[in-house]
């Protein structure tokens, strides 16, 4: 699913993502099952494994189908410094999604116009937990508080 790209072309990192969504369509042609049905595959927003931060935009549909396509339980994912940073290892010959964001930059204005600035897409590869050795995922939050038992009569 990953795009492999050749040291002498430029990488494009719409074409990446695009590849992996559609890769993930063909994967599952005719076989539609409802992700709460599912075989655990995770269904929740993907988000970040160190900031919990979720993502947004395309990068929720990529890593949904990278999840789907590779098997992933997990929803966690991180960069391979993030991984190491938590003081894990992500296992050797995994191989990275792609996700995108993207940085401003400023352009240098023509003659009589006003500095603007654009927005360039940027790729990033990320790990799923599932990737990775040594990393435990943060307890749910609970929801309720202390619960009191109550005894059947």
């Amino acid at each position: 699913m990953n795009a492999e790209v050749p040291s002498n072309t430029r990488f494009d990192v719409y074409r990446a993502v695009t590849d992996s969504i559609i890769a993930a369509i063909e994967a599952g042609v005719g076989e539609f099952v409802m992700p709460w049905h599912g075989d655990g595959v995770a269904i929740a927003k993907p988000q970040n494994a160190l900031t919990q931060m979720e993502y947004h935009g395309i990068n929720v549909i990529a890593l949904w189908a990278q999840a789907y396509v590779s098997g992933y339980r997990s929803g966690f994912w991180a960069s391979y410094k993030q991984w190491q940073n938590a003081g894990a290892q992500v296992v050797k010959g995994a191989q990275g999604s792609t996700i995108v964001f993207f940085k401003k930059i400023d352009g240098e204005p023509a003659e009589g116009e006003e500095p603007s600035a654009r927005l360039v897409a940027r790729a990033s590869r990320v790990f799923n937990a599932d990737q990775v050795a040594g990393w435990q995922p943060p307890a749910p939050p609970r929801l309720f508080g202390d619960a009191e038992t109550v005894e059947s009569v």
